[in-house]
């Protein structure tokens, strides 16, 4: 024979083997993939037999052999080396197994595995790629959760579908190795669309990366389609690192070519414990990332944002799903890596999806750089004019230094956790205040808005949702049954701004309030419960701003404070609003059910509510109360039910083209508090009382005169058809329609109603009503009524009645 060697695995080209496991010797010709013939000895079928272990379960030779028969071994003769064998199966071009032994197989120069190549290293087989040399695996890398690259200085791996970090280090001792550089280069390993599988375990990043806007553990690569999945319990702890831009993730495109197809899933990313020193931010995206998916994931005891959207020209199509982010930026964190809401910032065109968000935003400066020097100073690098706050009962030596200028604001002394500005670039804060600075921004659970954003279904705890952003931003936003559960009470709000076409729908909002603003916005099916918050931000729980702003079928519960406004609705706090409708809702236990306050406001209709407020006893309770705005004009108040307020509409002599009609009043005082004369015509009208609790139209300590703005057309009283009138030359005749004389006091007018009004008049007494300009009677005569006579009025003209019939007895 030519040659003779023994193989490691039963070939199917040995297609001759000897029968009866004799052991006499037979040879066959073999042809091998680059076209050589060899003679070769047959195996000895008695030997196969050993050979069906490798499957586990005993197998006839006929079974074993197609399954071995693309397999090729480095070592065998004819592929002494790893690259000679690459060589000679890319040149055959077939479908093959190439096995690793055991040892070293060395990469002195560039190599590519070409597709028709399965690579499978054995355990203990390492691939060392040397300096400069770039090993590219165009077919499938089969290998397990043990090391089999080394690379030295810049050699490296290129074009694997799927990679593992644990071929490039053992993970020796889980949690402490830094496995940080093999994640690396199993990411920079990956071919387009290919994965980055985590397995089961726990992993230390120790290892940073600073060049620039480059600046983070893991920089993800400019390559689309790359995934990076987590098997099982995936925990990576990342390092706690002094940088305030460190980052634990950072996807960021070098050009406008972008990052296209980005997969985070199943992994947790932790910081060591809540204390001063942890990580920044968790995941951060940078510029032109599009069609981001970021899921299943849990973040945690990071002292910035768990995700961060932080570039003005993001990319596209962003959905974070499915997470669970918590304590991050807590008060026992020193210091903030950027914004440090729960998610922070989103690209266009976003979803972010039922992810539970609890605990983050606690500690960190709003748009403030914070550098911790020592134990006893901290250095802030911030925009003017910025606001700062500290907690109550501190006692601090503070002095704010700009340039050359000392600006000593606070001396030994105590917070009361009120706000101060300060105007200066630069500040230092000096004396024992190392680690007490809390609660300095109000970070919310979600801090995002741009356009046609989706914010559904998520849970936060700790911080409310702050959806908005600046002229532009936020067009076709929708935030729909989101649950918060408000813990923080510096800063209880929920906010959704939107530049134009928002839905705010089906959330709950527990200890909170819930602010919109912008043009086309629809609010509706939301419950705000908020039994131990005092309104301090806003005079409504639920407060309305902007242009054409819907509310309807919206659950507000107050806290049944009696002081201060806290009312169930607000209107035009933040912005100049006009066209608001407030409709179909429904507050319990609120001093105020919509106030009416602060900016420019106009075009407000408030239509079939129940609004439910705290007993008439309760002299500060208004249904509608039109407060200190800086104008309001054109409110339609109409068919609602008011119940437990002392005023039904209260006015601040602000208002002007006011209609207050076809309401349902139930332990209310008093109709309407006016306490001035309007600056324009308030109409009260055809509203009905359902009790007798219902006691005066106006406030008796400012009446209104007969030229005043303000009138009252038939307000019933139910139980009371026949309203009695003052014994007086000029009653008022405020309440319902029809009207029995007080006493014999002859009748000159009747004050207090608006053209169109008619009212019939019962005598029970000898009286007369004269003629004259302000009442115009038949046969310009007095009336001489007797006891059972009738007469009906119809005021034609402002403060003009004339005469439509008489009957008398």
């Amino acid at each position: 024979m030519i040659g003779s060697i023994i193989r490691r695995l039963v070939s199917a080209q040995d297609n001759f083997f000897a029968t009866g496991g004799t052991g006499a010797t037979e040879t066959f010709t073999y042809v091998d993939p680059s076209g050589n013939t060899l003679t070769l000895n047959k195996i000895d079928a008695a030997y196969l037999k050993f050979r069906t272990s490798l499957w586990g379960v005993s197998r006839s030779v006929d079974s074993i052999v197609p399954r071995l028969e693309s397999e090729v071994w480095v070592g065998d003769p004819l592929y002494p080396t790893f690259a000679a064998a690459v060589a000679t199966l890319n040149s055959a071009g077939t479908a093959c197994t190439l096995r690793l032994p055991v040892g070293t197989h060395t990469v002195a120069a560039d190599l590519t595995v070409n597709s028709n190549i399965l690579l499978k290293p054995d355990k203990g087989a390492i691939i060392a790629i040397a300096t400069t040399k770039t090993l590219t695996i165009n077919g499938t890398l089969d290998a397990g959760h043990y090391q089999i690259f080394s690379c030295t200085g810049t050699g490296k791996v290129a074009g694997l579908k799927r990679a593992n970090p644990n071929w490039w280090a053992t993970n020796t001792v889980p949690g402490t190795t830094d496995m940080q550089p093999a994640f690396q280069a199993a990411l920079n390993s990956l071919a387009a669309n290919g994965t980055l599988i985590v397995p089961e375990g726990d992993y230390k990043w120790d290892t940073y990366y600073s060049a620039g806007a480059i600046a983070g553990c893991l920089i993800w690569p400019q390559v689309d389609g790359l995934s990076m999945v987590g098997e099982g319990r995936a925990v990576i702890y990342s390092k706690a690192h002094a940088t305030t831009d460190y980052r634990a993730v950072l996807i960021n495109a070098a050009s406008a070519a972008g990052i296209h197809g980005v997969t985070i899933r199943g992994l947790t990313f932790r910081g060591e414990a809540d204390q001063a020193s942890v990580p920044g931010e968790g995941i951060n995206t940078g510029d032109y990332v599009y069609d981001l998916l970021v899921e299943n994931c849990e973040i945690s005891y990071h002292r910035g944002s768990p995700f961060r959207k932080s570039s003005e020209t993001p990319g596209e199509r962003h959905t974070i799903q499915n997470n669970y982010f918590h304590d991050c930026a807590t008060v026992n964190m020193i210091g903030a890596a950027g914004s440090s809401g729960g998610i922070a910032g989103c690209a266009p065109k976003s979803n972010i999806l039922n992810n539970r968000i609890v605990n983050t935003g606690s500690s960190v400066f709003h748009g403030v750089a914070i550098t911790y020097v020592d134990s006893d100073t901290f250095t802030i690098a911030g925009p003017t004019d910025y606001t700062y706050k500290l907690p109550a009962g501190q006692t601090v030596a503070v002095t704010f230094v700009s340039g050359a200028t000392v600006y000593p604001v606070v001396a030994s002394s105590s917070f009361d956790g009120s706000e101060t500005t300060i105007n200066t670039t630069t500040a230092v804060l000096t004396g024992a205040i190392s680690r007490i600075i809390e609660n300095c921004a109000y970070w919310h659970s979600i801090y995002a808005i741009n356009n046609d954003l989706v914010v559904k279904g998520n849970y936060c705890e700790g911080r409310g949702l702050d959806i908005r952003g600046g002229t532009g931003t936020g067009i076709n936003v929708k935030v729909l049954d989101n649950t918060v559960i408000i813990t923080h009470a510096d800063d209880p709000g929920s906010y959704v701004g939107t530049a134009t076409n928002g839905v705010v729908s089906g959330n709950i909002i527990k200890n909170g309030f819930l602010m919109v603003f912008g043009t086309n916005i629809t609010v509706t099916n939301n419950i705000v419960d908020s039994p131990a918050y005092d309104l301090v931000a806003t005079y409504g729980y639920i407060a309305l701003n902007g242009v054409n702003v819907i509310a309807s079928n919206n659950i507000v519960y107050g806290n049944g404070k009696t002081t201060g406004l806290q009312g169930g609705f607000e209107v035009g706090h933040t912005y100049d609003s006009t066209d608001i409708k407030v409709h179909n809702n429904k507050t319990y236990n609120c001093l105020q059910g919509v106030v009416l306050a602060v900016k420019a406001i106009a075009d407000v209709s408030i239509e079939n509510n129940h609004f439910t407020g705290l007993g008439h006893a309760n002299t500060s309770g208004n249904g509608i109360y039109l407060y200190t705005a800086t104008s309001i004009d054109n409110v339609n108040i109409k068919s609602n039910n008011l119940t437990g307020f002392y005023y039904a509409l209260y006015d601040y002599f602000l208002a002007t083209n006011v209609t207050f009609e076809l309401n349902r009043l139930k332990d209310c005082t008093v109709l309407a508090g006016i306490i001035a004369d309007p600056t324009g015509p308030i109409l009260c009208k055809d509203n009905m009382a359902l009790d007798a609790v219902l006691t005066n139209v106006y406030n008796t300590t400012y009446p209104p005169t007969a030229t005043s703005n303000y009138r009252v057309l038939n307000t019933t009283l139910m139980g009371s058809p026949v309203v009695t009138l003052a014994n007086a030359a000029q009653p008022y005749i405020w309440l319902g329609k029809t009207f029995k004389t007080g006493g014999t006091t002859t009748i000159t007018n009747f004050l207090g109603g608006c053209i169109g009004q008619r009212i019939t008049i019962l005598s029970a007494h000898a009286v007369t009503v004269t003629h004259g300009t302000p009442i115009q009677l038949h046969g310009h005569a007095n009336f001489v009524m007797a006891a059972g006579d009738t007469l009906t009025l119809e005021m034609v003209d402002l403060d003009v009645w004339q005469e439509v019939s008489r009957k008398v007895h």
